[in-house]
Order: structure tokens, then C-alpha cells, then sequence
């Protein structure tokens, strides 16, 4: 998980103003983690969900953070020893990824 440091050290690659950074961090801690903003979301799914199943469509919805645990997925700056500073997955963290959701479409399973 990013940390408040890692993204001010990677600031010297985009020149992002102090206030610019807060306003992502004071969005991805009080905003993103609020119940009520959670709530919203899962009820944008289930009427997703609902329109698939009414129409006998197959479907995978997934949700990463109940079913991956995202600090055992590969970033460019693990696979690059740091060269690169970047909090993305790596080549190897999409293939780890492919595979975990591809064990779970071949267990026909609809996941929420």
C-alpha cells in the first residue's frame, strides 16, 4: 500500500503542489473509505448485477480489494529494484492478477 512518503518522493517526477497531494490522500482516506460512499458503490453493482442476471448474461464482477491482497501483487518499482518509482503492477503483478481471476471464471463463479 502507497504510503504518504512514497508519493512525496515520486512528486519529483510530476511537480504536483503539497496541496495537490493532500487533496488525493484526504480523498483515498476520508472520502473512498466512508461507508456511505461504499454503500453507493455496492448499489451501482447490484443493479448491475441484477440487469445481467435478468437478461441469463454470464458475468464476473470483481471487487480487488475482498479478493486480492494488493501488497502481493508485483509493482514496477519491486521489478525494477526502485529504478522506476511507479505503484503500478508490474508485467508480473498482471500475470499474478490474470491468474487469480482466471482460477475464479473457471470455477463459474459471479462474484460481487
Amino acid at each position: 500500500m502507497w504510503i504518504k512518503e512514497d508519493i512525496l518522493n515520486a512528486n519529483k517526477y510530476y511537480n504536483f503542489t503539497k496541496e495537490q497531494i493532500e487533496t488525493v490522500l484526504n480523498f483515498r482516506y476520508y472520502f473512498s473509505n466512508n461507508e456511505m460512499y461504499k454503500s453507493r458503490q455496492s448499489k451501482r453493482f447490484s443493479f448491475i448485477e441484477r440487469l445481467l442476471k435478468e437478461k441469463e448474461i454470464k458475468y464476473f464482477i470483481w471487487n480487488v480489494e475482498d479478493y486480492v491482497r494488493l501488497d502481493s501483487i508485483y509493482t514496477i518499482r519491486e521489478d525494477t529494484n526502485g529504478l522506476i518509482s511507479d505503484f503500478h503492477w508490474s508485467f508480473n503483478g498482471h500475470k499474478d492478477f490474470a491468474d487469480i481471476i482466471y482460477k475464479k471464471i473457471t470455477n463459474n463463479l459471479n462474484i460481487i
